[in-house]
């Protein structure tokens, strides 16, 4: 009997040391993995979010897009009442035309040279705008060189365009005389003429960008307010990911290290991306204290243990276009693939393609 308790005792301990030991292979395991290939499930598609707002207060009396749907950068979104605004035109070039006469003067070479400079202004705002996003795209290597080259083509011809048309309302100034070209009243009038035109020009509002329309309110009727934001343009060409992870795996991530990403949305597809670069600081508080500006907040899992603070990590893709569904906030689950991975990397990536079908499932 005192035997065969003694060899019972024996056996729970022969279980209990094989348990421990487990758990410290297991804890031994997790650490090297998670220290050599971090991985994370708080992942998160963004891109840049543009809102589209009138320069200019009145009335919606066409609106050429829905909600959801792609634009290219310069397409008709929305046009505004241009009634009014016509109106204001035509009392500018009066005025101007008064102004002129009185000094026994012609407008009316004067009026059309204003009317380019207005045009071609508005005309190389667009293509500033959009050239600085292609460049962008380009040193990330999301866009192509030659797609890159063309834009500055376009941006230069802009710019040439711009200093035509101001040389031509030079000229034509001059044309008035020497006394007449400083007159008050003309530069005045003239002025006014050119505001006319811009307020014109700016009831037909156009995209900023290329991307997807979304969460617009737009309608014929509608009122909308200069400055305020009526429709968001997603810039479905610019993505990326931010990945939350635990600071103590952040020593052996570095910048441009190969990651492996999969969305909720895509079960088992494995996308390659790299890090791009990692949050200098976050906040303490939703609000963010004083001090803190506006520093990313990383929501804490856990409100009964302290939990390993987390930072955010930029990730880029590699290719665009592999993103499955691009809606910015989709879930993703990424693995950070370090220098030092060696042998855990095929063990980490089946890990990722083992959460993501469970993710699809569960």
């Amino acid at each position: 009997m005192a035997s065969d308790v003694a060899v019972r005792r024996q056996r729970s301990s022969v279980v209990g040391l094989v348990l421990f030991a487990l758990f410290l292979i297991g804890l031994v395991l997790h650490t090297a993995f998670d220290r050599l290939t971090p991985y994370t499930s708080e992942a998160t598609l963004q891109a840049p979010v543009v809102g589209v707002a009138p320069n200019i207060s009145g009335t919606i009396v066409s609106v050429k897009v829905q909600d959801n749907q792609p634009v290219h950068a310069g397409e008709h979104l929305f046009q505004i009442d241009p009634q009014r605004f016509q109106v204001a035109v035509e009392q500018a070039e009066a005025n101007l035309n008064n102004a002129t006469q009185s000094v026994g003067a012609s407008t009316a070479a004067l009026a059309g040279a204003a009317a380019k400079v207005s045009d071609a202004k508005a005309s190389l705002a667009n293509e500033r705008a959009q050239t600085e996003r292609i460049l962008q795209l380009a040193a990330r290597d999301f866009a192509p060189r030659a797609q890159a080259d063309a834009a500055q083509a376009k941006l230069a011809n802009a710019e040439g365009g711009v200093r035509a048309a101001e040389a031509s309302l030079e000229e034509a100034r001059k044309r008035l005389g020497p006394t007449n070209e400083g007159n008050p009243q003309i530069k005045a009038a003239l002025a006014q003429y050119e505001r006319a035109r811009i307020d014109l020009n700016d009831t037909d509002v156009k995209a900023p960008i290329d991307g997807m329309v979304t969460n617009t309110v737009l309608a014929p009727g509608h009122f909308a307010s200069a400055g305020h934001t009526v429709a968001t343009v997603v810039d479905t060409e610019a993505g990326w990911v931010v990945a939350n992870l635990p600071e103590n795996t952040l020593g052996n991530i570095g910048i441009g290290d190969p990651v492996l990403i999969t969305f909720n949305v895509a079960p088992g597809r494995i996308l390659d991306g790299r890090v791009a670069s990692i949050a200098s600081g976050v906040a303490r508080s939703p609000g963010g204290a004083a001090g803190e500006g506006d520093l990313p907040y990383v929501v804490q899992r856990r409100q009964w243990l302290r939990e390993v603070q987390r930072i955010p990590v930029r990730i880029e893709l590699l290719r665009q276009t592999d993103i499955p569904a691009f809606r910015v906030g989709s879930r993703a689950n990424v693995v950070v693939m370090t220098k030092r991975a060696g042998l855990a990397a095929p063990f980490a990536r089946a890990w990722l393609w083992l959460v993501s079908l469970a993710d699809y499932v569960f």
